[in-house]
């Protein structure tokens, strides 16, 4: 008889509720960070490697959704529940803005292009902890997750060159913008999926 495969949701020591998003910063000369958004509300900075803690920022009032570090893990953003966006200091943790919105933030840090063999070693952590890998068949994965979901996408009006068109004149403004912020510490994305 074949056993039923229980799914239990992640959580990192030090969270108190379970764990809905986790990004792995680039290779920094510091090393990598690990960042984890929880239904507890305090994003938590882990060094990649070894996973132990670093700090946790605080101040959101709902579910963090969504977390991402810049490329030199020196800033961190979040997405809450409770209506907002707020950027971080990696180093002190001190809020460095808070952007809110009219309902909750599910995203930062747009669509990120991750480096060869990134996902191989963040399945293996997964699986080695009991957890599923589940991957979007838009997402063109070179590895075979346990769960693929799947869009159809209907072209009729030619929504894909457009959206092309329009990422491009996007990605260039924003670039244009992170040259005269220094707030902004990356632009990046495909398609409409850009942060």
């Amino acid at each position: 008889m074949e056993r039923k495969k229980v799914v239990v949701p992640l959580v990192c020591h030090g969270h108190s509720r379970p764990v809905v998003d986790l990004f792995y910063s680039p290779v920094t000369p510091d090393g990598f960070f690990l960042i984890s958004a929880s239904k507890d509300s305090s994003p938590m900075l882990r060094n990649g490697e070894s996973r132990d803690w670093i700090g946790t920022f605080q101040g959101h009032k709902g579910a963090v959704w969504s977390c991402c570090l810049d490329t030199n893990a020196l800033r961190a953003a979040s997405a809450s529940a409770d209506f907002s966006m707020k950027v971080w200091d990696a180093l002190t943790g001190d809020e460095l803005h808070s952007f809110e919105h009219e309902h909750i933030v599910r995203g930062v840090g747009g669509a990120v292009e991750r480096a060869l063999g990134y996902l191989k070693l963040v399945y293996g952590i997964v699986h080695e902890v009991g957890g599923v890998c589940i991957v979007h068949e838009v997402g063109g994965v070179c590895i075979v997750p346990d769960i693929v979901t799947m869009a159809k996408v209907i072209d009729k009006e030619k929504r894909q060159s457009h959206c092309a068109d329009v990422c491009s004149h996007l990605l260039e403004r924003l670039r244009a913008l992170k040259q005269k912020h220094q707030i902004i510490g990356d632009v990046r994305g495909k398609g409409l999926m850009v942060g």
